[in-house]
């Protein structure tokens, strides 16, 4: 039976070569089917028209681009088992991220469903990639990325049910260490000494630790908090699993 899958996307800007840089990316692509499914990378580069001076599209242009994903996507799903993972935009020229099991026809298909793109030029390379090396270590954000994209998420939660996100109040941090001496040491970081423990216990996962104190949820506070906490959870070979707070 085909898993159930909710697909995730998100974009973030950052730098790729020293070059301001988009990433769009699915965050949920990588699931265990998809990977057995698909062993080949397709990426297909496309040129800007009309980069500005960072190497990034125009609003016009970026909806053009857009259009050219649409008519690709589900042809070359029906056609060649192609999953779209993302896209990178930087120095200007935007690369479509597949991954696929059956590339042979791919340029005819291509040259086919970019007609109606005339104006754009376009080039495509595949090759074999089982582990998705190009979507782990590229296309998706690092962990420290990925935290500011959950806590914005939790923010803009928090602001549509009308919190001003001013107040300072109780937050309850999450982690998980491998072992009880990670967490003993752990819980005696410099950092941890500024917050009360809730409760700890063991998992299939590692052991469990709820810590809390009061603090600010404005963006850049929390940002930094949760940076923090990441980078020591991972020190002790363990991770940060995220915040919750009541709202105000």
């Amino acid at each position: 039976m085909a898993e159930l899958i909710h697909d995730d996307w998100e974009q973030v800007m950052t730098e790729v070569d020293g070059q301001p840089a988009s990433m769009v990316v699915n965050l949920n692509a990588a699931t265990v089917e998809r990977m057995l499914a698909r062993q080949q990378l397709f990426y297909l580069t496309i040129p800007l028209l009309s980069p500005t001076d960072n190497g990034l599209p125009t609003v016009e242009e970026n909806e053009d681009l857009h259009a050219v994903l649409l008519a690709l996507v589900n042809p070359l799903a029906r056609e060649h088992n192609a999953q779209l993972t993302g896209h990178a935009t930087t120095d200007g020229a935007r690369t479509f991220y597949f991954y696929l099991s059956k590339p042979d026809g791919l340029n005819d298909s291509l040259e086919r469903l970019l007609a109606d793109f005339g104006q754009y030029t376009w080039k495509f390379q595949i090759e074999e990639e089982p582990t998705w090396e190009t979507y782990f270590d590229f296309l998706r954000p690092t962990p420290e990325e990925l935290q500011i994209i959950y806590n914005n998420r939790i923010l803009h939660g928090m602001q549509e049910h009308g919190d001003q996100l001013t107040a300072p109040r109780r937050v309850d941090h999450w982690a998980y260490l491998p072992d009880e001496e990670k967490l003993a040491q752990f819980k005696a970081d410099e950092l941890l000494s500024h917050f009360e423990f809730e409760g700890e216990e063991e998992t299939d996962a590692g052991w469990r630790v709820q810590f809390f104190r009061r603090e600010s949820v404005q963006p850049n506070d929390i940002h930094r908090s949760t940076i923090e906490l990441l980078r020591v959870a991972q020190g002790y070979g363990g991770h940060y699993d995220g915040w919750e707070a009541e709202g105000v």
